[in-house]
């Protein structure tokens, strides 16, 4: 499979795996909207909210051979970005609770599965926090990993 293809289904199984949070811009969520990487944010045509959000970053950083020859596995890992977005005049507290969900839901050793590619999630963890006078920002890092084979 090519890295290409690798990655796109690794973003989609890590989506996926996050709209399977039950309060994700549900009726009454604290979340209100997911700001997707490659789509317009705000959407088009409407102001942005003042409402919690969340906004995801996809980074594949590197593939490693692990062994010699033709049809040997190679190694994609990166990392998925999940910032948690309040207001700054809301409660702190929000934010760390929506991230902490989200490290209970992408815990390590998590495997994730979407067009037949595998994902581990390797381990996931806070950053520190962002505050400016609009936003707290509380950034959360999932490591992940997808094998697949070289077809040289």
């Amino acid at each position: 499979m090519a890295a290409a293809l690798v990655h796109a289904n690794v973003r989609a199984a890590l989506r996926a795996r996050l709209l399977t949070l039950p309060w994700i811009v549900a009726q009454g969520s604290p979340v209100t909207a997911v700001a997707w990487e490659g789509v317009a944010w705000p959407p088009v045509g409407q102001p942005a909210a003042r409402a919690p959000y969340l906004r995801e970053t996809f980074k594949p950083a590197r593939s490693t051979v692990l062994a010699l020859g033709p049809l040997v596995p190679i190694r994609q890992a990166g990392l998925w970005l999940v910032d948690v977005f309040v207001p700054a005049d809301q409660q702190v507290a929000l934010a760390d609770q929506i991230a902490g969900e989200l490290l209970d839901h992408f815990a390590p050793h998590r495997q994730l599965t979407y067009g037949g590619q595998v994902v581990m999630v390797r381990t996931v963890y806070r950053n520190p926090p962002l505050l400016d006078a609009q936003w707290h920002q509380a950034p959360v890092t999932v490591d992940w990993f997808a094998d697949n084979v070289n077809v040289i």
